[in-house]
């Protein structure tokens, strides 16, 4: 049966969770294919929290103190609370928050947009992992 077949005729319970469960698995193995690209040598020279420019990112501060690198195509390949973390720093220095965490440089319009871009990118990560996570409790 075709794709386009399924479309028109009735699915039985069973065929529902049989793609369900293919869904699932084909997600969970692309969210956990490879441990994220986080490492440049040039990052120690920069401060936390601006954008990087090739690839496209920004530069984080993790638990340890060390400067790594959160591209926007990657963002399937960090925790929820790298997530939040970086989510809630990016947004604190686009609405001008003075934390003594943030750098105090100044953004051009570029970087703002950039920014907005990858807030939106984590929303939308988070919002996916929370659905799926809902998804996941009610298959149990």
């Amino acid at each position: 049966m075709s794709p386009y077949e399924c479309l028109h005729e009735e699915l039985s319970s069973s065929d529902v969770w049989k793609i369900f469960n293919w869904v699932l698995k084909v997600i969970r193995r692309n969210s956990t294919s490879q441990s994220p690209d986080t490492y440049r040598s040039n990052l120690r020279r920069q401060d936390a929290y601006t954008p990087y420019s090739d690839p496209r990112g920004f530069i984080y501060e993790n638990k340890d103190k060390k400067n790594r690198l959160m591209r926007i195509d990657e963002l399937h390949k960090f925790s929820d609370g790298t997530l939040d973390d970086v989510r809630t720093a990016l947004n604190d220095r686009l609405k001008g928050i003075r934390m003594e965490y943030l750098p105090q440089t100044f953004w051009s319009q570029r970087d703002k947009a950039n920014a907005r871009a990858m807030i939106q990118a984590i929303d939308k990560r988070l919002k996916t992992r929370r659905i799926m996570r809902s998804l996941e409790q009610i298959c149990r």
